[in-house]
């Protein structure tokens, strides 16, 4: 599991206030949890670029300007502009140390196959698993093993199993098989 540290500054809430925000050049976002009020705060794009165009799930330590304490959270949504393809919103959710979080997790495939070896072609289905645990056993990825993967067969979610981890996606999804050369 990976943590980053943010820093932000509390905002208004509001349409308009999401817009001077925006043409500040920062990213409005909002905090839930804690059982409290949404707490609406902004930040900087270059800050949110290593937690959203990354593969990696990652336990965040926010600290907002004007509020004490540092919150411990994860990404749950962030949202683009359709033209621009600029991050224009971003929701984080508050993490407790003792209560399982629901995920997706990269998938890393490691080895080469033996179907691939012998002229196979392989074929990746999921890059990413819906998974559930604490956040303290929270992957950085699944690896999944394929050495033994001849051509013809596949690995299904069901294959698959980690320690203090719940595969939540159907255990008939495949993850990865090995197409038979023709």
């Amino acid at each position: 599991m990976s943590k980053i540290a943010l820093k932000a500054e509390k905002r208004e809430t509001g349409k308009t206030a999401s817009k001077a925000v925006r043409n500040k050049g920062l990213v409005p976002c909002v905090f839930y949890g804690d059982g409290a009020e949404p707490i609406p705060f902004a930040i900087s794009p270059l800050a949110l670029r290593p937690i959203i165009f990354t593969p990696k799930t990652f336990l965040i330590e926010l600290e907002i300007d004007g509020i004490s304490g540092v919150r411990s959270c994860i990404l749950k949504d962030a949202s683009f502009d359709p033209v621009s393809d600029k991050v224009v919103h971003v929701d984080f959710v508050s993490v407790n140390e003792s209560k399982e979080i629901i995920v997706e997790a990269p998938v890393k495939l490691n080895g080469p196959s033996k179907g691939v070896l012998e002229g196979g072609k392989l074929n990746q289905s999921l890059k990413r698993i819906r998974i559930q645990c604490l956040p303290q056993n929270l992957p950085d990825v699944l690896n999944v093993d394929i050495t033994q993967l001849g051509q013809g067969e596949k690995i299904r979610v069901r294959d698959l199993s980690y320690d203090n981890i719940t595969l939540l996606n159907s255990g008939d999804s495949l993850v990865v098989g090995v197409k038979a050369k023709r």
